[in-house]
C-alpha cells in the first residue's frame, strides 16, 4: 500500500476504535505505532483515491468515533 493514501482505525480489546489516522506509507506508520507504545488489538484500513479523500474520511471518523489515542479531534 506504499504510496496509497489510506485512513485506518486501531481497536482496543474490547474491539472499539482507540485510534484514526492517515498516512501513505501503512506499513511504517503501523510500525511506529507499535514502537510508540500504542496498544491495540486489531486494525481496519480504508484506501482512498487522493490524500484529500483522505482527509475528509479522517476528519469524520475523528468526529463519530472520538478515539481515546487521539490527541487531536479533526483537522
Amino acid at each position: 500500500m506504499r504510496g496509497v493514501a489510506v485512513v485506518y482505525a486501531l481497536f482496543d480489546d474490547r474491539n472499539e476504535p482507540c485510534y484514526v489516522g492517515s498516512t501513505d506509507q501503512f506499513r511504517t506508520r503501523m510500525g511506529k505505532h507499535v514502537k510508540d507504545g500504542k496498544e491495540f488489538t486489531g486494525r481496519q484500513a480504508y484506501p482512498c483515491p487522493s490524500r484529500e479523500h483522505a482527509y475528509v474520511l479522517e476528519d469524520r471518523l475523528l468526529k463519530e468515533r472520538l478515539p481515546g489515542l487521539n490527541k487531536k479531534a479533526g483537522r
